[in-house]
């Protein structure tokens, strides 16, 4: 079901919006838009999560540059298994290997939080949020559940993570 929330969290300017179950219109960018039309189209093939090999490798291939994909960890903790470039050249820096919870705080509540949700409610989640980090005055995010080990849970997610530099900060 889709829902559009904020989730405040102390130091960062502004909350984090987010949308449960995005349409397309909520998104911003071709990109996205093709990843969440690529997931249903694998959702409701057997009405369940997406295998990672199900989404194919044009749409990762096409969609490298600007994708991450996380690892679900035993502790729920989550771990960059890859960091596209953009995404690095954005941030400022590769975090493939590194864990949500590594990430400077506020940032990674934040972030934590929304993957918690996409764990427990293995759906599509559209993210908006200012940056402390890095230059990138906001980031666009579709967190896209799969389930590598056909296990019935997600178990790693597929994130097309969009640089806004029209909002960049000087």
């Amino acid at each position: 079901m889709r829902r559009i929330f904020d989730i405040r969290v102390d130091g960062l300017d502004e909350p984090m919006r987010v949308i449960s179950s995005p349409v397309e219109d909520d998104l911003i960018d071709a990109r996205e838009r093709y990843a969440l039309k690529t997931w249903r189209k694998a959702n409701f093939k057997g009405g369940r999560i997406p295998r990672r090999r199900d989404l194919g490798d044009v749409l990762v291939e096409d969609l490298s540059a600007n994708l991450m994909e996380l690892e679900v960890l035993p502790d729920g903790d989550l771990k960059y298994v890859h960091c596209g470039r953009a995404v690095a050249a954005a941030f400022g820096r590769d975090v493939t290997g590194t864990r949500t919870s590594d990430l400077p705080t506020p940032i990674s509540k934040v972030f934590l939080s929304v993957y918690q949700l996409a764990i427990k409610h293995p759906m599509p989640f559209a993210t908006r949020h200012a940056s402390p980090l890095d230059a990138v005055g906001h980031w666009h995010r579709l967190i896209l559940p799969v389930d590598p080990a056909e296990s019935g849970r997600a178990t790693r997610f597929m994130v097309c993570s969009l640089p806004i530099g029209d909002s960049a900060r000087p």
